[in-house]
């Protein structure tokens, strides 16, 4: 873990507390994959004051870049299915699944 204290994001409403960035180590990403970090009445642009929280979100694209990167993907994980039917009532059933 680093600790950086000129870590900046989200001024208007992270203003109250931690706030954290997650980083691949090992990639030429520099960039974060992931950050987050506490909210004092966000939720009080919504209508409901006086409530605080904490979240964190993550770039699924850099997330997949980065092991792409890092070859960190199975073999097995570029076989899938070829063919996928979707059906929503009993009647499609049976031109699904005979």
């Amino acid at each position: 873990m680093i600790i950086d204290f000129t870590l900046a994001r989200g001024l208007n409403y992270y203003n109250t507390g931690v706030i954290y960035e997650v980083v691949a180590k090992n990639a030429s990403l520099k960039s974060s994959i992931g950050g987050g970090g506490r909210y004092d009445d966000l939720t009080g642009v919504f209508g409901l004051k006086g409530v605080s929280g904490v979240g964190i979100s993550f770039g699924a694209d850099r997330i997949y870049d980065v092991m792409e990167e890092l070859k960190l993907f199975p073999a097995t994980a570029s076989k899938g299915t070829q063919v996928l039917f979707c059906y929503f009532d009993d009647t499609a059933q049976k031109y699904c699944c005979p």
